[in-house]
């Protein structure tokens, strides 16, 4: 587990020295692949690759489109914030244990330069909105991991919030 940590430290400084896309993306597809590494006994195939999937399309989309709003927006869904949290569901439904708190809290750390590198000032309605739609949300799904997984996704929008408050 401390290799990981380490891994993890290491790809966050190399976000915080640059501002190259392709330095970025590069640590993106790092962090997928490391994620995969810890899940792969545990997922089925077909969780795996729906992951991988959403993951490098919105990657390359990532590198492709250089206006700073669409890239926000395909780092905001790689990262599973609120609403676009869609996707969360159905690859986190076997996952259990640490790789669960990986995936909820560790995976999101790198991102969190990135999004407010490229933050426009636009998006703070929809972490609002985002933020009113996992409230919701929490009262109609019964399953107790889905709530985990809900309200994680709704600490990760107020920490986006409070960091946008703070550097803006």
């Amino acid at each position: 587990m401390f290799s990981f940590l380490f891994i993890l430290f290491f790809l966050v400084v190399i976000i915080n020295i640059s501002n190259n896309l392709v330095l970025w993306w590069s640590v993106f597809l790092i962090l997928t692949l490391l994620f995969l590494i810890i899940i792969k006994k545990d997922f089925s195939f077909k969780r795996i690759v729906g992951y991988f999937l959403i993951q490098e399309v919105c990657g390359l989309l990532f590198l492709i489109i250089t206006y700073d709003f669409f890239q926000l927006f395909l780092v905001f869904i790689k990262t599973g914030v609120s609403p676009f949290h869609f996707w969360i569901f159905s690859v986190l439904n076997d996952c259990v244990g640490f790789n669960l708190l990986w995936f909820l809290t560790f995976q999101k750390i790198p991102y969190l330069l990135t999004i407010i590198y490229l933050f426009v000032l636009v998006f703070i309605f929809v972490l609002f909105l985002g933020i009113l739609f996992c409230f919701i949300q929490i009262f109609i799904i019964k399953n107790f991991k889905n709530i985990i997984i809900i309200n994680s996704t709704d600490s990760f929008s107020c920490v986006l919030l409070s960091l946008v408050f703070t550097f803006f």
